[in-house]
C-alpha cells in the first residue's frame, strides 16, 4: 500500500512539474511573439522613415539657398538624419525618429518664412513626397503604437516581467504624432 502511495506522489509531482514547466514555454512564448510583433510593426514604418530621410538632405540643400542664416535647423536635421541611420535598436531608431520629425516640422516652418521658397517648384514637389510620406507614416504610426503599448504592458506584469528582465527586454518609446505630441506612456 505504501508503494502505491509513492508511486501515485511520483506521478502527480510529475503531472505538476509538467504543467508548471509548460506554464514557464508559456509565458516565454508569449514575450517572444509580443517582441517580434513590435519587430514587425517597427520595419513597417522603418522602410518609410528611410524613403522621407532619404529626401531630407534635397530639402536641405534647397532651404540653405534661400535661407542661409537658419544653419541650426539644417546642421541638427542633417546629424539627426546620421544618426538615425547609424542607430542600431529599434528604441534607439524611436527616439531618433521622434527627434527628427520635431527638426522636420522646424525646417516646414523655415518654408513658411520664406515666401520665394515657398514658390520654389522643387522645393514644392519635395514637400509634396515628403507629406505623402509622411501621411504613410502616421496610418502605420498608431498601429505601431498600439504594438509597443502590448509589448509594454506584456514585459511589466508579473511574472512576465521577471521573464523580460532575464530576456534584457526594456520598455520601449512611443513614435511621437506629427504635431509634436506623444503618445501616453501608459505607466
Amino acid at each position: 500500500m505504501s508503494s502505491a502511495f509513492s508511486i501515485l506522489g511520483i506521478v502527480v509531482a510529475l503531472f505538476l512539474g509538467g504543467l508548471f514547466i509548460g506554464w514557464l514555454v508559456s509565458l516565454y512564448n508569449s514575450l517572444v511573439q509580443v517582441s517580434n510583433n513590435m519587430r514587425k510593426a517597427w520595419e513597417n514604418i522603418d522602410v518609410l522613415l528611410v524613403q522621407r530621410n532619404e529626401e531630407l538632405p534635397k530639402l536641405v540643400e534647397i532651404v540653405k539657398t534661400y535661407a542661409g542664416y537658419e544653419q541650426e535647423v539644417l546642421q541638427s536635421l542633417t546629424a539627426l538624419r546620421l544618426a538615425y541611420s547609424n542607430a542600431r535598436t529599434i528604441s534607439a531608431r524611436t527616439n531618433m525618429e521622434n527627434q527628427l520629425r520635431y527638426r522636420l516640422n522646424s525646417l516646414q516652418a523655415v518654408g513658411e518664412r520664406y515666401p520665394d521658397l515657398k514658390a520654389d517648384r522643387a522645393f514644392g514637389q519635395l514637400m509634396e513626397r515628403v507629406s505623402a510620406i509622411e501621411d504613410s507614416i502616421g496610418d502605420r504610426r498608431a498601429f505601431f503604437n498600439e504594438t509597443v503599448n502590448i509589448y509594454n504592458t506584456q514585459i511589466g506584469l508579473f511574472p512576465q516581467l521577471i521573464f523580460a528582465a532575464m530576456m534584457g527586454y526594456g520598455r520601449h518609446p512611443y513614435l511621437k504624432e506629427a504635431s509634436g505630441s506623444q503618445t501616453p506612456e501608459g505607466t
